[in-house]
């Protein structure tokens, strides 16, 4: 059986019963955990005494900067991919094409595998 997706901070007993067959290795939230949660944000989005500027905090540590640090995941790749398939034929596949080389300029200049290279074998490991 094959799985595209694995869950990722949810528990065994939310994710055998709410994603049926989906791969779960580190575990997570309960149900009850997800639901504490939910009234966290909904009690800041709405507050009983009304806020003239009402802001939601931004939710995470994780995000990208205009002047942080370099991601894979930034505004430009992550608005790429919909728009090529909203645009068919040749438009997509100029996108496409687009997208294709900004994550391969960003895996040369952001990511450790980017750095490496391919060491051509002089022998097999195994016998033919």
């Amino acid at each position: 059986m094959s799985s595209n997706f694995e869950c990722l901070g949810l528990n065994k007993e939310v994710v055998d019963k709410y994603f049926t067959g989906t791969i779960s290795r580190i575990g997570g939230l309960s149900i009850e955990d997800v639901a504490r949660e939910v009234l966290v944000r909904h009690k800041v989005a709405y507050p009983e005494v009304p806020v003239l500027t009402p802001r939601l905090e931004v939710g995470g540590f994780y995000q990208w900067k205009q002047r942080g640090e370099a991601h894979i995941f930034n505004p430009q790749t992550i608005h790429l991919p919909p728009t090529c398939y909203q645009n068919r034929g040749e438009e997509g596949y100029k996108i496409f094409k687009k997208f294709s080389k900004l994550i391969d300029d960003q895996t040369q200049k952001a990511l450790t595998r980017g750095l490496m290279r391919f060491k051509k074998a002089n022998t097999f490991l195994w016998k033919k």
